[in-house]
Parts: C-alpha cells; sequence; structure tokens
C-alpha cells in the first residue's frame, strides 16, 4: 500500500524545524508511514474490534524533505504473529529518492 503526503510551506510540522531552512521532521514522517501501516491492518483482519496501532518501529533517514516536496510511503505487510503485524516501507521524495527506510513496524490490532 502506499500513502501520499504533500509538504506544503504553511504544513504545521514544519513550526520550528528549522527557521531558514525548514525541513519535515523525523517524527512527522514515522507517524506518515505507520499510518499506513495501521491502515493495512484492518485488511488483513475481519471484524476488527477497536483501532489497530504501532508499537515499535526502527528507521534510518536518509535524506531531508521540506516545502514543496510529497512522499510516498510505500508500506509492505510482512507477516503475522498472534495479534502483531511486521511491516518494511520506504519513504520516497517525487524525484524517487529514498528519505527514509523503515526496517520493521510492528502493529497490532
Amino acid at each position: 500500500m502506499t500513502g501520499v503526503k504533500g509538504i506544503s510551506i504553511d504544513d504545521p510540522d514544519l513550526e520550528g524545524h528549522f527557521p531558514g531552512a525548514p525541513t519535515y521532521p523525523g517524527y512527522a514522517q514515522d507517524e506518515f508511514a505507520c499510518l499506513v501501516a495501521a491502515a493495512l491492518i484492518p485488511m488483513s483482519v475481519k471484524g476488527l474490534d477497536r483501532d489497530p496501532y504501532v508499537v515499535q518501529k526502527v528507521v534510518r533517514y536518509k535524506k531531508n524533505a521540506g516545502p514543496g516536496d510529497t512522499l510516498f510511503a510505500d508500506v509492505r505487510l510482512l507477516g503475522r504473529k498472534s495479534k502483531f503485524f511486521i511491516f518494511s516501507a520506504e519513504i520516497r521524495n517525487q524525484k524517487d529518492e529514498v528519505i527514509a527506510e523503515y526496517e520493521k513496524i510492528v502493529g497490532a490490532a
């Protein structure tokens, strides 16, 4: 599954990151990738009675993102163990450059 996020100059996540050189922060990139992963869980579980959530992640940031960039989070479900789902993910920009790599995202239903 691929999620898409456009970053505009007035994006609240840019506030304070960093004056004069706005940079989309890692925590916001993490939330973007994790939300896409969490959206995949209901597709794998019938009758889910609560919202899925992320319990762990391992990430390597490769490049900065800022205003005018469009991010694409490609998230893949690798497997499932009981109520836990294991994903990998990659965030790329509109130039197809890798912004961040997620070795593991663990979500629970």
